[in-house]
């Protein structure tokens, strides 16, 4: 009987989540991974009078707590008197002001947190993601799994859940409440051994994210996408400024010992307070980031570029990776599962698997393909998995990005006869055709303009200790342009967009031949179809043993890369 009430004690709580955002009490919110990882300076208890506004207490709060915060654009002082709050715990005083306010406070790190207004939209934006593997015990009936995961997606409203067969696994990925709630019903249910918890942020699992995995109660820390970047500068900082908001990223940019650039859409904020106190450079430059709703992409290990915080911007200028992971005496059934796995709980777009190789093959972001390659080995926990190195091909739309990560794979072009050897320093500010003239002047090279090239207003550019092709991508990333060479001397400046491209990037044709492996046929038609997804490459048959496409020099690179990975599984 006692069983029966919790479970439907849980039911009840279950369906108030369902209704809608519940208050994030971080007096109790701090219990569950990721945001046990929150370290105060103190609890209090404290007093405080608020009668400066909600923001201020707050901030107050913030400082009494040792914390860094960050404010929301859109949040708002109420409207209401001023009050006092009289010894009661730090933690304690934020949840009676998120009352106060309809907003709510989430924790971003160990010594930093956020506040919102409290809707779905801001939910999704900033709480946490935690993703959750649930052992269940053999022989578990079939009908019983059913009633567990009918009772998870309608009481919690679960979207991101995958049960796997082959696993004898529930895959569970959502916000620390529900999960919470998860395990209990799921425990109340049935024994279990739950598996390590991995956490990001945000739903879309953000460009600059941390990972967080818990491992036997220790929060382990990694910034996956981050890896490419070369700091000079280290150590935490402080800032407290008011300047524009480019000036901020600017300075952060130079703590780190970084080149920075801009979108051409970014608008910077004049007057902007920004303050924070003992925090990690590039976590500074998230919080800036969130604070302006802007986002920022590294574009090689010493230049990163910022640009306004929407879907389209992260779609064109987010790196994205190509990974290979082999997953050894797979079965059809299980490899299957995998991929519906991946599709479920990621969202995962650019997905294919390739069985006579025992492979899948993904592009994605790097913190997506960090948390594929933990889903698949919570899933193949006897099988194992081994991931390939994996390599860089741009972003979905971006030109530059995909030209530059293809030279990484030794696709170099003829070199500019730039007078210029080696690194150098340019500062600018002009029209975008006059940086582009000065530029070249300065390498010694000529320059002509498309005739469907538009100048635009004023660009401030500022680049330190680049080459002169560098150079040139990060202008042209700034003034939304490509640049191609014509001969040695002399290149080509034109818009960026689908029909310029068709234009001016030639295409090539190439044969590839596909090697038996191990005595085995390959199916060249599953690797047509991974090449087509993972690459969208659309100019493409088969011929005998071989594949034959037209593309970009950049793609037909890729192509062959992505081959030889699934030719060679690196040794586990």
């Amino acid at each position: 009987m006692k069983k029966a009430l919790m479970f439907f004690v849980l039911l009840v709580h279950g369906s108030a989540l369902a209704q809608g955002p519940q208050p994030i009490r971080l007096k109790e919110a701090i219990t569950d991974f990721p945001r046990s990882q929150l370290q105060l300076k103190t609890n209090g208890p404290v007093s405080i009078e608020v009668d400066q506004g909600e923001r201020a207490a707050y901030q107050k709060l913030a400082e009494i707590a040792g914390l860094n915060m960050v404010v929301d654009p859109d949040f708002r002082d109420s409207v209401g008197a001023s009050f006092r709050m009289q010894d009661v715990d730090v933690l304690q005083a934020f949840d009676i002001l998120s009352a106060r306010t309809g907003s709510f406070v989430e924790v971003l790190n160990s010594n930093t947190v956020i506040v919102s207004p409290d809707n779905q939209t801001k939910r999704r934006d900033y709480e946490r993601m935690v993703l959750k593997t649930f052992y269940l015990p053999n022989g578990a009936p079939p009908q019983r799994l059913t009633e567990v995961v009918t009772t998870l997606r309608t009481n919690l409203q679960a979207r991101y859940l995958f049960i796997s067969q082959a696993a004898n696994a529930l895959l569970m990925r959502d916000n620390p409440t529900r999960i919470a709630a998860a395990e209990k019903i799921i425990g109340l249910s049935m024994p279990l051994v739950a598996g390590q918890s991995a956490a990001t942020m945000g739903e879309t699992i953000t460009t600059s994210g941390h990972i967080l995995t818990l491992e036997n109660g220790v929060a382990r820390d990694s910034t996956p996408v981050r890896s490419m970047l070369n700091l000079t500068g280290s150590g935490p900082i402080s800032v407290d400024v008011k300047e524009s908001s480019r000036a901020i990223f600017e300075r952060l940019a130079r703590a780190a010992g970084l080149n920075i650039i801009f979108d051409p859409d970014f608008r910077s904020i004049d007057g902007h307070s920004f303050r924070v106190d003992n925090l990690d450079v590039l976590d500074a430059m998230d919080v800036l980031a969130l604070e302006t709703k802007a986002f920022w992409e590294a574009v090689d290990n010493k230049t990163v570029l910022v640009a306004p915080d929407n879907q389209a911007k992260r779609r064109d200028l987010q790196n994205t990776s190509v990974k290979t992971f082999y997953l050894p005496n797979i079965s059809q059934m299980e490899l299957a599962e995998i991929i519906t796995a991946l599709r479920t709980l990621l969202n995962a777009r650019s997905l294919a698997s390739v069985p006579d190789s025992s492979a899948i093959v993904m592009r994605d972001n790097g913190n997506k393909l960090a948390l594929a390659e933990r889903i698949i080995s919570d899933l193949r926990k006897s099988g194992g998995v081994v991931a390939a190195a994996g390599f860089p091909s741009g972003s979905e739309l971006g030109f530059v990005l995909n030209r530059r990560a293809a030279q990484a794979l030794g696709v170099t072009p003829s070199p500019l006869q730039s007078r210029i050897r080696g690194p150098f320093s340019f500062d600018a500010n002009d029209t975008a055709r006059g940086t582009y003239e000065a530029l070249a002047a300065t390498a010694g090279l000529h320059i002509v303009f498309d005739r469907r090239f538009q100048d635009d207003g004023p660009v401030t550019f500022k680049i330190e200790n680049v080459d002169i092709v560098d150079a040139l991508d990060f202008l042209s990333l700034q003034t939304r342009s490509i640049w191609q060479m014509m001969d040695g001397d002399t290149i080509l400046v034109a818009p960026d967009n689908q029909t310029v491209r068709g234009d001016l990037l030639p295409k090539v044709t190439k044969t590839i031949t596909v090697m038996p492996r191990a005595g085995i046929q390959r199916n060249l038609n599953d690797i047509l179809t991974a090449l087509r997804t993972i690459l969208s490459v659309r100019q493409i048959s088969t011929l005998d043993n071989s594949i034959v496409m037209t593309d970009t020099a950049e793609n037909i690179a890729f192509s062959e890369k992505m081959l030889r990975d699934l030719d060679t599984p690196p040794a586990r």
